[in-house]
């Protein structure tokens, strides 16, 4: 395929969209306060944060983590930021809804919630020996001195909620490789070299067909899932072509990094070693955008998961 036939493709991907039965959205907004955290949905990484700040993420999409069963699991992972005591400001709260599509488009989108799990820590306490973490209910959620679980402190939850969409997404349990059985060095080489293709495509802005190969199959079932509008997917175009035609805008080098399996070994990443906590365990793609020589703007928002089809031995991004 050429070039011209992909860009095609990821302009005209809503004539695929509006193809299938419109979805309920299901929609994940959660909020958090001095604690490192960890979010995963049917065993794949949905937030991971390492950041000594505050943060609230709002109306995040998670169609597209979904599994084909009814059954859905969602696990969460919270630690102190010092590796040892949750402090009095250490807070988790999460709350996950479902929407039909038109009211999430619209003003009324609250009106149509329809509230699947709700649940918050309020604060991190300790029971009456000092020992354990303890939600807001007095539930012991994790142990909280050093001593315990080898110096690892934690608050580990799972939960179970049903959810459905009206077709079938790739399941790579049963389509794809389990990755963690090839050979290690060689498997890693391979993820290397993708990432650092996509990086000179972008910086010598070349290459054009892998660029729009890699940015569609990144966008496809994202956008499939999620049912996104015409509106949504031509400005997720607009952005991919601004990243790959502005010469302002360049990749840095890949440093200080680590081979990550998700989804019982099925799917595989680079993620930051970083000691810089707003980096570490993020993408290890880092844009920047620079202005009359100055640096505007940086960002390791964009990753890629790969996975590698049971009859094929190359990678491909599923998402």
């Amino acid at each position: 395929m050429n070039t011209i036939i992909y860009k095609e493709k990821f302009i005209n991907l809503y004539e695929e969209v509006k193809t299938k039965p419109e979805p309920p959205l299901y929609i994940y907004e959660f909020n958090y306060s001095d604690v490192n955290i960890e979010i995963y949905i049917n065993n794949k990484l949905f937030f991971k944060s390492y950041a000594y700040s505050d943060e609230t993420q709002n109306y995040q999409l998670i169609n597209h983590y979904l599994n084909n069963e009814l059954t859905q699991k969602l696990k969460i992972v919270v630690k102190p930021l010092d590796g040892e005591l949750f402090s009095e400001q250490s807070y988790f709260t999460f709350r996950l809804s479902s929407f039909e599509k038109k009211s999430y488009y619209d003003d009324d989108i609250w009106d149509n919630e329809q509230k699947i799990i709700n649940y918050s820590t309020d604060e991190f306490g300790r029971d009456s020996n000092g020992d354990f973490a303890v939600d807001k209910d007095g539930n012991t959620i994790g142990y909280i001195k050093e001593k315990r679980l080898e110096g690892k402190p934690y608050f580990e939850k799972e939960f179970e909620f049903e959810a459905s969409i009206p077709f079938k997404l790739p399941n790579v349990l049963e389509t794809s490789k389990d990755l963690r059985k090839l050979d290690t060095v060689v498997l890693k080489k391979q993820v290397v070299t993708y990432f650092n293709r996509f990086i000179k495509s972008v910086n010598n802005s070349d290459d054009d067909a892998f660029f729009w190969e890699t940015m569609y199959r990144k966008a496809y079932l994202e956008c499939m899932a999620n049912y996104r509008s015409e509106e949504e997917i031509n400005e997720l175009y607009e952005n991919a072509e601004f990243v790959f035609s502005d010469k302002r805008v360049t990749f840095l080098p890949l440093e200080d990094y680590e081979m990550v399996f998700y989804n019982e070994g099925r799917l595989v990443t680079l993620e930051s070693t970083s000691s810089d906590l707003k980096k570490k365990g993020k993408s290890v793609l880092n844009l920047e955008l620079r202005q009359e020589g100055k640096e505007v703007k940086k960002s390791n928002k964009m990753q890629f998961y790969f996975h590698i089809p049971k009859d094929s031995k190359e990678l491909e991004v599923i998402f």
